[in-house]
């Protein structure tokens, strides 16, 4: 189990890191901001911006507030500058000092076309931390014993702002009866109101559990919940919802007769939870 956890903790953080390669953010004079790497800069007159989805955008410096440095993003080499334009190939990681502009070009309008909020095209990975309450009452087993921790994991695609397809697994810990199990599953989410900071989602996990043959059944998870956008254009959420597990067990009719069945050790889950 310890290497378990270990190998997931690992693989969250180096995806965590990979996905941060994004080393400025542009703000703009009426509010929104965008992250991404600059390819262009022509003082007085324009940039060009590469947003993490691979999309190009360009704004007039008239637009631009500030230029500044990504706080997830490891600083690097600045790079040249030569008659007057500062260019950058995209596969290069070079960075360029925070920079102020006031100054106005001859141009009174060019389209601003990126939400800030937005959530970018592509791939996403989420990680939850949560705790099950048993709801249901056996008269074999304390309700207290069929209480959990939950920690899952899942990476896939971001098909737009109101969509997510991905897969993961999870581990369960019964921390008073000492068993555990190991859910798989498909992962469906749906994201709404993304032009806020603070949006709405619907997290649904479809699959099996593995595991000890006591624990081992279909597991299901629905929940909805709060994203809170962070400027390195990740997440935090909050999640509300109910877990569904069936597994096979024993209903006693009385003290001395009982049948075995499928039980569903259902329970209000609460999680919190990164994606990025």
């Amino acid at each position: 189990m310890n290497k378990l956890i270990l190998l997931t903790l690992i693989l969250f953080v180096s995806i965590f890191v990979n996905a941060q390669d994004l080393p400025e953010i542009v703000h703009l004079k009426n509010g929104n901001f965008i992250r991404g790497r600059i390819t262009k800069i022509v003082p007085n007159d324009f940039l060009i911006i590469k947003s993490g989805d691979g999309k190009l955008y360009t704004y007039l410096m008239s637009e631009v507030v500030s230029i500044e440095e990504n706080p997830a993003y490891k600083k690097v080499t600045p790079p040249a500058v030569s008659n007057n334009v500062v260019e950058e190939s995209e596969s290069s990681n070079t960075y360029r000092k925070p920079l102020r502009v006031t100054s106005e070009p001859d141009y009174d309008y060019y389209p601003t076309n990126h939400n800030q909020y937005a959530l970018d095209k592509g791939f996403r990975a989420f990680f939850d931390l949560g705790f099950s309450l048993n709801t249901r009452e056996f008269i074999n087993v304390e309700s207290s014993q069929l209480n959990r921790i939950e920690m899952s994991f899942s990476v896939g695609n971001q098909f737009n702002d109101l969509f997510y397809l991905g897969a993961g697994a999870g581990y369960n810990y019964f921390y008073e009866s000492l068993g555990g199990s190991y859910p798989v599953f498909i992962h469906p989410r749906f994201n709404f109101n993304n032009n806020e900071q603070m949006g709405y989602l619907i997290d649904f996990k479809i699959g099996y559990a593995l595991g000890e043959e006591s624990l081992r059944g279909v597991y299901t998870f629905s929940g909805f919940g709060l994203r809170f956008a962070q400027r390195s254009g990740g997440g935090v959420n909050l999640i509300l919802g109910f877990t569904n597990y069936y597994v096979d067990g024993f209903i006693f009719k009385n003290d001395y007769s009982w049948e075995k069945s499928k039980v569903n050790l259902g329970a209000i889950t609460f999680k919190i939870g990164f994606d990025f």
